[in-house]
């Protein structure tokens, strides 16, 4: 083996990608290179390779990440919102090496979820919108989260009020503040997505505003913005003066 990889590199036609991995210099395997250089160094076709972990026949694990990147334009958010079936519409991918994919980018979406989000501070919808988009990247369903914060606009807690369906959700005002009240909020953002990708309000989406807005001042606890998320873009109902 030795041999051919010293052939292939004084012949200059040497490239990892075109022997079997079992012929790979070591230093060119993904997950030594891990272990070695740091994740830093390495591609997203490489990390996706490691989640991949085993190939099939006349296939690395490398081959089938370019190819399932490929299928879903190079997109780690398309591939998290496709469906089992489509992936292993890939060959080399079955239910199994599906399933580690996804639950892997779920792992990490959960973890720009966490508790790393607390105390953030926030005056602005760009603000908003920067800490919370990922929230709904991968989401086909409407969702409705309020984030709750106190006298120096700093995060004390984010919540999910509810789901429903692709057209709408609803929320509850009166868990809202009971919610904003018991952690001592000073006022609340409300956010939630349109998964058409439209940030347009629908007219429900602009009474409910109205009516928390309206409950806020009466509670002495004000609302502070409204965001819908859409695509890569949002509305603030704040930015537009609507508040």
């Amino acid at each position: 083996m030795e041999k051919q990889l010293a052939f292939f590199k004084e012949t200059k036609t040497y490239s990892p990608d075109r022997l079997p991995m079992h012929m790979w210099a070591q230093e060119d395997i993904p997950g030594n290179k891990f272990m070695t250089k740091g994740k830093q160094s390495m591609s997203s076709l490489e990390l996706l390779s490691i989640i991949i972990n085993s190939g099939c026949k006349g296939e690395n694990a490398i081959d089938i990440a370019r190819a399932l990147l490929h299928k879903f334009d190079n997109s780690f958010d398309n591939i998290a919102t496709a469906s089992i079936k489509q992936l292993c519409q890939v060959k080399g991918i079955g239910p199994k090496k599906a399933l580690q994919i996804q639950s892997a980018l779920e792992i990490g979406n959960r973890r720009r979820q966490d508790g790393s989000l607390q105390r953030e501070k926030v005056v602005c919808s760009k603000d908003i919108y920067d800490l919370y988009r990922h929230l709904f990247v991968d989401a086909v369903y409407e969702t409705f989260w309020t984030v709750i914060v106190n006298r120096a606009n700093k995060i004390i807690k984010t919540v999910q009020v509810s789901d429903g369906g692709i057209s709408g959700t609803t929320c509850d005002p009166k868990r809202i503040f009971k919610m904003a009240l018991d952690c001592n909020g000073s006022s609340v953002f409300l956010m939630h997505n349109h998964p058409s990708q439209s940030i347009v309000p629908s007219d429900a989406d602009i009474q409910l505003t109205k009516k928390m807005v309206n409950a806020g001042k009466l509670l002495d606890l004000p609302i502070t913005d409204h965001l819908i998320f859409g695509g890569n873009s949002y509305y603030s109902f704040a930015d537009e003066n609507r508040i």
